[in-house]
Order: C-alpha cells, then structure tokens, then sequence
C-alpha cells in the first residue's frame, strides 16, 4: 500500500475476516494495529481502535511522525476468537501507472529543457570585479540627468554662493585693512633678506672644495692659516718625548720581552725534513698486548686463589701465586661444608645429593658446575621456603664453576624434616639454571 513518507493525514486500511473467509462487522474495538519503522520494534498506532467503513473493512488514522521512515511494517490483530485481520492494498488513484506526486512533477517534456552541455556558466570572476567597482559609486549622482549644467552651476554661483559674492565691489575700509596687513608682512620679510651679502646671493659663486685648497695653498692669508693650525697642534703636543731616541728607547722597552724568548738560533732546531712521525699502530698493538699479559696474570691468580679456596687455605694459596695481599671474600677463606656436583639427570631439577645438617648448624653449600674452565656469571640469593625452620645467610655468590650459599637451620627444628630450597644460578649472562636443594634435618645423636 503505497504511503507518503513523513506526511500527515493519511488512513491504514485493514480488512477482518473469519475462519471462512467470511467478512466480520462490528469489530472495531477488538481491532488494534502496531507499526514498526525501518524494521525497528513494533509499537502501537496512535490510533487505538479504527472506524468500521462496511463489509469488514476498518481504517485507522495515521500520524506525520508514524509515517517518517523508509520500511513501514503494520501487524493488525483482533482480540476477537477466530478473526483475522490484514492490511489492504488500495491502487495509487491513476491507471496510467504514475503517482500522482509523479505525475505532477513531469509537467512537460524533457527535451524542452536545457541540456548540459549547452549551459554556459556565468563569469563570476568578472562580475565581482564589476560589481567592487560599482559598489563605489554613490547613489544619488547615478542617473545622468541630475549632473547640472554649466549654465546651471553659473546661475548657483550668482545668486546662491556667498563665497561668490565676495569678489564683487569690496567696501573700501575693508580692502585697505587688507592690503595694509600684506604691506607689513612683505616688509618684515624685506628686514631679513636686506642682511644678506649681495655677492654669495647666487649659487654658482659658492667655492669649490678645489678652490678652497688653492686659495689656503698659494694666497698669503692660507700660510696665516697653516701657521695657526701648527700653533694648537704644538701646544697640545710634548715635543721632547717625541724625539728619535726617546721612541727608540720605548720600542726596546716593549720588545724586551719577546726579544728575551730568542734565546738560541732558530737553525739549532729539528727542521720539519728531519720529523718522522711514530708507529701508532704498533704502539697500539704494544699496548693491548701489555693489556693481556696483565689479564693473563690477574687470571693465573684468581685460578690459585679458587683452588686453594676449594682446599680451605685461599690466603697461602694467593700469597703463593705472587699475590702482595689478599682480598678476604665470605667464600674464598672458608672451605664448604657440602659440595654437591651439579647434574641435569636429577628428577625435577633437584640436586643429586642432599645437605644433612643438624638443628642450629651453620652449612656452607657449594654447587659444583661440570666444566671447572667455565666461569659463572651470577646467582640469586636464595629465598628459604620455611623461614622458621631455615634462614639463608646473606653471603652469597659464585667462585670460579661454583655457586656458593649459607643455610642455617634452627634450633628447634624436628629432626627428619626436609626442606627444599630453590636455587638460581646464571651460568652466562641473560641465562639461568634453576636447582632445588634438598636439606635433611638430623638428629646429632644418632
């Protein structure tokens, strides 16, 4: 059913019928309509029960804001058993196929318009130019009629102009007062021109700069002039510290200095010829050997030191090694109470051997690595897992292929107890090698 979208006073029209198909009459206040836009959800017409036409045919009345949408859904319903309530579709009122809004519309051929390649756009460019220039002329002087005529203008003068009417016959009184008042301002401009010298009045008799240097040069008042310029100079100068020897005497005075630096002949230098530059890059490769000879030392005895540390005597060791003194280190002067050799075989990275320790005994614990040349980076202080049971000293770290730490076990812990003690150890730098421990609690008298 074809709708106007958003435009008011338009009708739904909806048709009732049976289970037969048979038309039902006097059903209009069982009937209701819902509507849902752009299918949106459905809501109720504003219309809530239509008017009954005949023969089981109801129309509802739609309002402006029901019908603004695109898609228009309308679901009629009875609340009467049995009765079946559908939308009508009603023809557009013309049989030639057209609606009327259409229809209106083509009003005449479209052949009788202008195509669009014979529109020939207007010169906005040169329309605004015209029009900023008219735009400055002014409005009343527009038409050409109102430009007065010569005539016209000689008759304003004559009888309308009061400045005009000044240059009549002047009362006597007033043209003597005036001629009287320009007498005395020419004659104070006369007082001043009268002091000028009748010569220098031209300006072609002003001296040259060339003429001027003649006249001081070869007339006698240019001597007069020379001797007095001499005169002011003289007298402002002090003429005995200008002699010869007097500024001699200074000029030695200020050079002493730099004459004293001459103190042997320039030829008794190394001349550039005789320069050969070093060997940089044998210097440089002295140098990094020297580098690893020292490296070299400092290893062999950081090696003497760690082995006599694994045998409990670093001090003799290092001072045997040529070592002046020795750095005394948590581990490096202590022997360890447990070594336990590091193995990957062992079930859930737990260590293949165990530290047994007695309740209030101190352990050192060592981990040894398998490769004795490869030297660890780091470790982590390992965290106890029963704080109470168990404390991890704070010295702590790696010597050489061994990752060293310190347990204490308390004094009232229960013999038989293990605690597994999680350890970290960075064998290179960026890596890490996570280890458990496992820590037997025994009793000392059996």
């Amino acid at each position: 059913m074809p709708l106007l979208k958003n435009t008011a006073g338009q009708k739904l029209c909806v048709q009732a019928r049976d289970g037969a198909g048979a038309p039902v009459t006097g059903d209009a206040a069982n009937i209701s309509c819902k509507v849902a836009k752009d299918h949106g959800s459905l809501a109720a017409l504003g219309d809530a029960s239509p008017v009954e036409l005949e023969s089981g045919y109801y129309v509802f009345d739609l309002t402006q804001a029901e019908t603004n949408a695109d898609h228009l859904l309308f679901v009629p319903v009875s609340s009467s058993g049995s009765t079946y309530v559908h939308v009508v579709n009603r023809a557009n009122g013309r049989t030639d196929g057209w609606s009327p809004l259409v229809a209106a519309r083509l009003d005449t051929t479209v052949s009788s318009r202008l195509r669009a390649d014979g529109y020939n756009p207007p010169d906005n460019a040169g329309i605004a130019a015209v029009r900023a220039r008219t735009d400055n002329l002014p409005e009343s002087p527009a038409a050409v009629g109102d430009i007065p005529t010569a005539a016209e203008n000689r008759a304003e003068m004559d009888s309308s102009s009061t400045q005009l009417a000044k240059l009549g016959v002047p009362v006597g009184a007033s043209l003597a007062v005036d001629i009287a008042a320009g007498k005395a301002v020419a004659d104070a401009i006369r007082a001043k021109t009268d002091n000028l010298p009748a010569n220098p009045a031209d300006v072609s008799d002003v001296p040259t700069a060339a003429q001027i240097e003649a006249a001081l040069i070869n007339e006698g008042d240019g001597q007069q002039l020379i001797d007095a310029i001499l005169t002011v100079i003289n007298s402002s100068l002090d003429v005995p510290a200008l002699e010869l020897a007097a500024i001699a005497g200074a000029v030695r005075s200020e050079l002493a200095t730099e004459l004293g630096r001459l103190d042997a002949a320039v030829s008794s230098r190394l001349a550039a010829a005789g320069y050969t530059a070093p060997d940089n890059a044998g210097i440089s490769t002295a140098v990094a050997q020297s580098t690893l000879a020292a490296s070299a030392a400092a290893d062999a005895s950081a090696n003497a030191i760690a082995a006599a540390g694994a045998a409990g005597d670093a001090e003799a060791a290092a001072l045997a090694a040529g070592a002046a003194t020795v750095s005394r280190t948590p581990f490096l002067n202590r022997k360890p109470g447990k070594v336990i050799d590091v193995s990957d075989r062992a079930d859930s990275r737990h260590t293949q051997d165990r530290v047994r320790a007695a309740p209030g005994e101190r352990v050192l614990v060592a981990l040894a690595y398998a490769d004795p040349d490869a030297w660890l980076y780091g470790m982590e202080l390992p965290v106890t897992p029963d704080a109470v049971a168990m404390t991890v000293s704070e010295e702590y770290g790696v010597n050489r292929s061994w990752a060293m730490f310190e347990v204490v076990l308390a004094a009232g812990v229960a013999a038989g107890a293990e605690l597994s003690l999680p350890v970290v150890v960075q064998p290179t730098e960026g890596t890490e090698d996570r280890r458990r421990v496992l820590v037997e609690v025994i009793d000392p008298v059996q």
